[in-house]
């Protein structure tokens, strides 16, 4: 699959091949940006008064070609819950006050947005309904099947089929780096059979988990087929010229944007 660092207008994004060709689908995975102080992104939404931040939410607008009033943040939980956007939520529901981790919509001209430090940050695209979706994926969010939860909704309330489905996960923390603790791992083996594949045993630094690999299990297992589902394969810990990691730089590092927009 091929991936890059690119330019969109004033954005440094990386760049998906897959998601490029889908017709009127527009999205972006943010970057932390360049080295000068106008380069930089964050999107955290906590700190939105901010210059930098404003700054990058006016930036996402305008690449995307609308208002920064169009771009719908959730605030996150960590849970399972999708929501299904029918109608446009009203001016005062858009910006960090709805609680969910994932939302689906046909609507046209609405940002979906998704904030990741070391989570996955999936995005969904059904050119042949004109539905798509973002949901952030962390590792409760995917042992609760938080992905599988999107698709179905796609499905029930909108009439999306499963093999029309193009999935794409964003920067995240990889397998090379995610180290867990007893918690996360008597969770895992509890709940997957086949957890062996996806918690990695290496000597002297205990399990290791692959958010990546899971959430692509639990589609499959939703139906969606594997040919559908793409990966970055980019690990934000490895990577700190590109992406903020909440492992490596702690709670007070930046937030990176995953978006998706119906033209």
């Amino acid at each position: 699959m091929k991936v890059e660092i690119r330019k969109k207008l004033d954005l440094e994004v990386v760049g998906i091949k897959r998601l490029d060709n889908l017709g009127e689908i527009d999205y972006l995975f943010s970057t932390r940006g360049g080295t000068s102080e106008m380069e930089r992104l964050d999107f955290d939404r906590k700190g939105f008064n901010d210059g930098e931040v404003k700054r990058s939410y006016i930036a996402a607008a305008n690449s995307f070609g609308v208002d920064v009033a169009d771009i719908f943040v959730s605030n996150q939980v960590h849970g399972s819950e999708v929501l299904s956007l029918i109608e446009r939520p009203k001016k005062n529901e858009m910006f960090g006050v709805i609680e969910i981790d994932g939302v689906v919509t046909n609507l046209s001209k609405i940002v979906l947005v998704v904030l990741t430090a070391d989570c996955v940050p999936v995005l969904m695209a059904d050119v042949k309904t004109g539905v798509i979706g973002a949901v952030h994926a962390g590792w409760r969010g995917t042992v609760a099947g938080i992905s599988a939860v999107a698709v179905k909704t796609m499905v029930d309330s909108f009439g999306s089929k499963r093999e029309d489905i193009v999935i794409v996960f964003g920067p995240a923390i990889g397998p090379c780096c995610y180290k867990v603790g007893d918690e996360v791992v008597e969770t895992i083996k509890k709940r997957f059979s086949s957890s062996k594949k996806y918690l990695l045993e290496t000597v002297g630094e205990g399990f290791k988990l692959d958010l990546f690999g899971l959430n692509r299990f639990l589609l499959r297992e939703a139906g969606v087929p594997d040919g559908n589902i793409v990966s970055s394969g980019l690990c934000t810990h490895c990577n700190p010229e590109l992406f903020y990691s909440y492992r490596r730089e702690g709670a007070q590092t930046g937030r990176m944007m995953s978006a998706i927009m119906l033209r």
